[in-house]
C-alpha cells in the first residue's frame, strides 16, 4: 500500500519502485534468474510456490479481485480485464490494459522479501536496474504503429502433412543411390550371359501388396524385382544380337578407381554408325580383353557413362571405314581394377541402355519426399478426397457454371463432363494430396478428356497463380495424340487466355505436327534469334584466329598431361579429359567457321542453350512427355515443379514408372487407363508370379468403392457389331454406342461390319516363341485383302494385327510383294491407341495358346476397327479357354462366323468375300 493505495506488481514493474507501506525499509531479495529462458523460468519461479515462513508479501490486502494475483489463466479480452481491475489499476506503475479489442493483459507475478531487511542497502543486477540505485517512476511509453490495410489474396497453401523435409542436396542423394545400384549391377558375371538357368542373381522376391505398413516395406519388396527386370532385359537384348558380336575397339586406355565400389576407365573408339544422334549412350554392355595376370581372354560388363567426339585423333593407320573416333568414359567394377591395368586388346559390344530402370532407383527413394507417399503407401488414403460423379462442385455452384461455360457445347458429352468436373473438384483440394481415377474403355474419348481437363486446371484458379501440368503416357503415340488435341484448343483460345504448351522427349520419336512445340527445335529457333544479335561483335577471321592460338596452346599442354600419365599410370586423367574435351570443341568450332560470315563461339551456344531451355520449361504451362522422358525435365531445369501430373495409358505402366513424376513435387496426379487393356510389359517370369504386372492404377482401383469410381461409357469407335462383344465381356454391357456409330454416311467402305473366319492352317514348326508364323494362313490374309481393298475408298486406313513379330515380318514381305503398301501391319503390344477404318486380326497360332490366352491382348486387338473387323485363326486349341470360348460362340450365335476347309486358299478367300461384300459393292 502506497499512500494510501494499492499498487499492483507486473512484469515490467522494477524492484526499486516498491515501496514497504509501514514506512521501513527492507532488504529486497531477487529471485529472479539472471537471464530470462524457458528452463530458468521453470526452476526459479515463485508462482504457486508456498511462501516461507521467514518471508512476507509486500502486498499486505489482498485486492478486491484475488484472482487477478493467482496463477495466469486463459487470456480474456482486454475489455472485461479493465473492468475487474478498475481499482487496483490506478497507479501508473500498474500495466494499463490497451483499447485494442484482442490486446491481453500480462499475468502478474508476486514478489516476496524478508521480515526486517532494508531497501537500499543492496543493489541490484539485470536490465532493470536503475543507475546509482535511485529509485525513480517510470514513465508511461506510447508506440504508433502506422495502418496501411492491404488484402492479400492467397489461392492455395499446402497442409503441413509431416512429410520430411527435402534435403538441399536431393539431387546428389539420388546420385548416389544411382551410383550404388549399378556397382551392383556391374558386379554381375558377364558369363551368365550365356548359362542356361534363369535365375543366376538368386533373388528371393517379395509378393505386391494391395497396402504397404511402410515405406521400407514397399523398398523391399519393388527394388529387387527391378533387378530381376533388368537383368532380363539385358540377357534378351544381349541374345537378339545377331553373330558374329558387332565388337568396336577401343585404344588409348586408362583405368582408375572412383567411389562407390566402381573403376572408370577412359579411352578411344572407333565407332560406325548413321545415326544423327551419338552411340552407346548410357548403354551396358560387355567388355573383352586380354588379362595378363590371368593369362586367358576375360569379359566383364561395363557402362557408358559419356563420350564424346574427337575430330583431331590421329587417323594413322585406321581403316577408311572405321567411324567416327569418340572419346568414351566407362565405369567398371571396382574389383577388376588391377586386371583391367594389366590388360590388353580392349574391344566393347554395347547391349542395351538402362537409364529407365536407374531411373526407377531414383523415383523408388525420391518417394520418400512426395506428398504422395501415403496415397502410395494406402489407398484408401484417397478416399476422402474421391467426389462421386454428378456431384461436383453441389457446393460452389458457381465454379461450376463457369467451367462449363468455358467448354464450348457439343464439346464432352454428359458422362466426360461429369468426369471432369469431378475430378476438376479433387484436384482444386490443394491441402489435401490425393490420385484421382478414370478408367477409359476404348473409343470413349480419353484424350480428349484429358486434354480438357488439363486446361480447366489452369483457369480454375486466379490467373497468376495457374497450376502447371504435367502429361505423361508410356508410348510417344498417346503423348502426340494429346498434344495436337492441347494444340488445336490453344488456337482457339482468346489472345488474353493463351497458355504455353511443350512437348519433350526424342526428336525422332515425336509425330511431326507437334514439332511446332518440341523443345529442341523451339531452343534452336530462339538461340538462333540470339546469334543474329551477337555475331556482328566479331568477324570470323578474329574467331579463326583465336581458336588456332587455343589450340596451340592445348596441344602443348596435352602433351606434357599425356607424358606424365605414361611415366606415372596413377596420376588422376581427369584434367587429360578436360583437355581433350576442350580441343575437340574448338576444332568443331573451327569447322564451323566459314569466310566473311558471324558466329557465335561454342561457350555462347551452349549457355544460350540452357538458359533457353530453362526458360522455355519455366513459362510452359502443360508439359507433355512420355513417363521414360520425364527425367530429361529434370536434367534441364533442376528446378522444374508441377502441381499435377496426369498419366495416360497408367495400366500399361508397371508402379515404378509412376513413381518417376514424383520427383517434381506434384501433390496430385490424375491415372487415366483400362484395366481390361494391356498390362505392364515385364519380362522375368518371377516378377510376373510376384504380381508385379499390376499397376498403380489397377492396385488403386481394386481398393475403391464401385460407386466412386469414374468411368467413360460412351464410344464413338467401333460399329456396334463390332463392340457388341468386348462390351458384353469385359464392360458387363456399360458401353453405350454414340449415334454416329450407326450412320451409314460415316464410312468409308462398303464391308460388312464383323465376321469370324476359321481356318485349318498349321503353324510353321518352331520353339522360340516370337518366331512363331503360320505362311498358308499369310497367304489367305493377303488374298482376302486383296478383294477387300477394291471394296474400300483410296482415304480408307486398313491395318493387320497379329501377336508375333515374325508372323508381322512375314506379312510385311507379302504385302510389298503385291504393292499393297497403303496397309500397315503391328503387333499387338504396339498397336493399343491407334484406330483403323478396316482391320483384319490374324493369329497364326494353331498349336497351344501362349499369350493369346491374355484376355487383354485380345480385347485390344477386338476394339481397334471402326467399321470393320475379320478375325482369323485356326480356333481348335484356343476354343478350350474361357474367354474364346466366349467369343466363339457369341460370334456363332449370331451367325457371324464361317469356318473354311482344306480347300484350295483362292477358293477359301472367295467364299469369304462373299460373305463380307454386300451384292451391290461386288458390281
Amino acid at each position: 500500500m502506497v499512500d494510501g493505495e494499492m499498487q499492483v506488481c507486473t512484469q515490467s514493474t522494477t524492484l526499486e519502485e516498491l515501496r514497504p507501506d509501514n514506512g521501513e525499509t527492507d532488504v529486497v531479495v531477487d529471485v529472479r534468474p539472471a537471464k530470462m529462458t524457458f528452463k530458468s523460468v521453470e526452476r526459479l519461479s515463485n508462482v504457486d510456490r508456498p511462501v516461507p515462513s521467514i518471508k512476507k508479501t509486500v502486498l499486505k490486502k489482498k485486492p478486491a479481485n484475488a484472482a487477478a494475483l493467482g496463477p495466469p489463466s486463459d487470456p480474456k479480452p482486454a475489455s472485461n480485464l479493465q473492468q475487474s481491475h478498475s481499482k487496483t489499476a490506478a497507479q501508473p506503475t500498474a500495466l494499463k490494459p490497451s483499447s485494442g479489442p484482442h490486446t491481453l493483459e500480462r499475468p502478474l507475478r508476486r514478489v516476496c522479501v524478508d521480515e526486517g531487511s532494508s531497501f537500499a542497502t543492496k543493489k541490484l543486477k539485470g536490465i532493470l536496474k536503475i543507475p546509482d540505485g535511485k529509485s525513480k517512476r517510470s514513465t508511461s511509453k506510447r508506440v504508433m504503429f502506422v495502418e496501411s490495410h492491404t488484402t492479400i489474396v492467397v489461392p492455395r497453401y499446402l497442409q503441413d502433412c509431416s512429410m520430411p523435409a527435402v534435403p538441399k542436396n536431393l539431387p546428389e542423394i539420388l546420385r548416389h543411390k544411382e551410383l550404388k545400384a549399378l556397382s551392383y549391377v556391374l558386379s554381375w558375371r558377364a558369363d551368365w550371359l550365356d548359362e542356361t538357368g534363369d535365375d543366376p542373381l538368386g533373388i528371393q522376391l517379395l509378393p505386391i501388396l494391395e497396402n504397404y505398413p511402410s515405406l521400407q516395406t514397399f523398398r523391399d519388396t519393388l527394388q529387387p524385382i527391378l533387378m530381376r527386370e533388368l537383368w532380363q532385359d539385358i540377357r534378351s537384348q544381349y541374345r537378339s544380337i545377331r553373330q558374329p558380336l558387332p565388337l568396336a575397339e577401343l585404344g588409348d586406355v586408362h583405368v582408375q578407381e572412383i567411389p562407390f565400389g566402381l573403376c572408370q576407365i577412359t579411352c578411344k573408339a572407333f565407332i560406325r554408325t548413321k545415326k544423327k544422334y551419338l552411340p552407346w549412350g548410357n548403354e551396358i554392355g560387355v567388355l573383352y580383353y586380354a588379362s595378363q595376370t590371368k593369362g586367358r581372354a576375360c569379359r566383364l560388363f561395363a557402362y557408358v557413362s559419356n563420350r564424346y567426339r574427337d575430330n583431331s585423333a590421329n587417323r594413322t593407320g585406321v581403316p577408311p571405314d572405321a567411324g567416327e573416333c569418340f572419346n568414351v568414359i566407362m565405369q567398371a567394377a571396382l574389383s577388376e581394377l588391377e586386371d583391367l591395368r594389366s590388360g590388353s586388346r580392349f574391344s566393347f559390344c554395347p547391349i542395351t541402355t538402362i537409364m529407365a530402370h536407374l531411373r526407377g532407383i531414383r523415383g523408388l527413394h525420391f518417394l520418400e519426399f512426395s506428398p504422395l507417399l501415403p496415397n502410395m503407401l494406402s489407398p484408401v488414403c484417397n478416399d476422402s478426397v474421391r467426389v462421386t460423379p454428378g456431384s461436383a462442385f453441389d457446393d460452389k455452384p458457381e465454379v461450376r457454371d463457369a467451367i462449363v461455360a468455358r467448354i464450348q457445347p457439343g464439346t464432352l458429352n454428359e458422362v466426360q463432363m461429369g468426369v471432369v468436373l469431378s475430378t476438376l473438384e479433387e484436384c482444386s483440394r490443394w491441402d489435401e494430396p490425393s490420385i484421382s481415377l478414370i478408367q477409359g474403355p476404348p473409343g470413349t474419348g480419353k484424350s480428349r478428356v484429358i486434354s480438357h481437363l488439363a486446361l480447366e486446371l489452369m483457369y480454375i484458379e486466379p490467373r497468376f497463380s495457374r497450376p502447371k501440368v504435367l502429361i505423361c503416357a508410356q508410348s510417344n503415340t498417346a503423348v502426340d495424340v494429346i498434344a495436337k488435341r492441347l494444340m488445336c484448343l490453344q488456337k482457339s483460345r482468346d489472345p488474353d487466355n493463351k497458355f504455353e504448351l511443350l512437348r519433350i522427349g526424342t526428336r525422332e520419336k515425336v509425330d511431326e505436327r507437334c514439332l511446332s512445340i518440341f523443345i529442341d527445335d523451339l531452343v534452336k529457333t530462339k538461340v538462333e534469334t540470339g546469334d543474329q544479335r551477337i555475331v556482328g561483335r566479331e568477324t570470323n577471321n578474329n574467331m579463326r584466329d583465336t581458336y588456332r592460338s587455343e589450340l596451340v596452346i592445348l596441344d602443348s599442354r596435352i602433351r606434357k598431361l599425356e607424358q606424365d600419365l605414361a611415366n606415372n599410370p596413377d596420376v588422376n586423367r581427369s584434367r587429360l579429359d578436360e583437355c581433350y574435351q576442350r580441343r575437340a570443341r574448338l576444332n568443331e568450332q573451327l569447322s564451323h567457321t566459314t569466310a566473311g560470315s558471324s558466329y557465335m563461339s561454342a561457350e555462347q551456344r551452349i549457355s544460350a542453350e540452357k538458359k533457353a531451355r530453362v526458360l522455355l520449361i519455366d513459362r510452359a504451362n502443360i508439359v507433355c512427355t512420355t513417363l521414360g522422358s520425364c527425367s530429361l525435365l529434370e536434367s534441364y531445369c533442376p528446378k522444374a515443379y508441377y502441381d499435377v501430373c496426369i498419366i495416360d495409358e497408367a495400366t500399361q505402366c508397371t508402379e515404378l514408372n509412376s513413381l518417376l513424376p514424383l520427383m517434381y513435387g506434384m501433390s496430385k496426379m490424375v491415372l487415366v487407363g483400362d484395366i481390361n487393356q494391356l498390362p505392364a510389359t515385364v519380362l522375368d517370369q518371377e516378377s510376373i508370379k510376384a504380381g508385379f504386372r499390376q499397376s498403380l492404377f489397377s492396385r488403386l482401383q481394386n481398393a475403391c468403392r464401385a460407386d466412386k469410381i469414374k468411368m467413360l461409357t460412351v464410344q464413338y469407335r467401333m460399329h456396334p457389331e463390332i463392340s457388341r462383344w468386348p462390351n458384353e465381356y469385359f464392360y458387363k454391357g456399360q458401353l453405350k454406342n454414340d449415334p454416329s456409330t450407326y450412320e451409314a454416311a460415316r464410312g468409308t467402305c462398303s464391308l460388312k461390319p464383323y465376321l469370324v473366319v476359321s481356318l485349318s492352317y498349321d503353324q510353321e514348326l518352331t520353339q522360340i516363341q516370337h518366331e512363331i508364323y503360320n505362311r498358308d494362313e499369310i497367304e489367305f490374309v493377303v488374298g482376302l485383302l486383296k478383294g477387300m481393298v477394291q471394296s474400300c475408298r483410296k482415304e480408307s486406313s486398313i491395318a493387320i494385327i497379329t501377336p508375333y513379330q515374325r508372323h508381322k515380318v512375314e506379312i510385311m514381305n507379302q504385302l510389298r510383294k503385291n504393292s499393297l503398301k497403303q496397309v500397315q501391319v503391328h503387333s499387338i503390344d504396339s498397336v493399343q491407341g491407334k484406330e483403323y477404318d478396316v482391320v483384319i486380326v490374324s493369329l497364326a497360332r494353331s498349336n497351344g495358346a501362349g499369350f493369346l490366352n491374355s484376355p487383354e491382348r485380345i480385347n485390344v486387338a477386338l476394339t481397334r476397327a471402326r467399321q470393320c473387323l475379320v478375325l482369323c485363326g485356326n480356333f481348335g486349341c484356343l476354343r478350350q479357354k474361357p474367354v474364346w470360348k466366349s467369343l466363339l460362340e457369341n460370334a456363332e450365335k449370331r451367325d457371324l462366323f464361317v469356318h473354311v476347309r482344306g480347300d484350295s486358299i483362292t477358293h477359301a478367300t472367295d467364299s469369304v468375300l462373299q460373305r463380307l461384300v454386300p451384292k451391290k459393292s461386288k458390281q
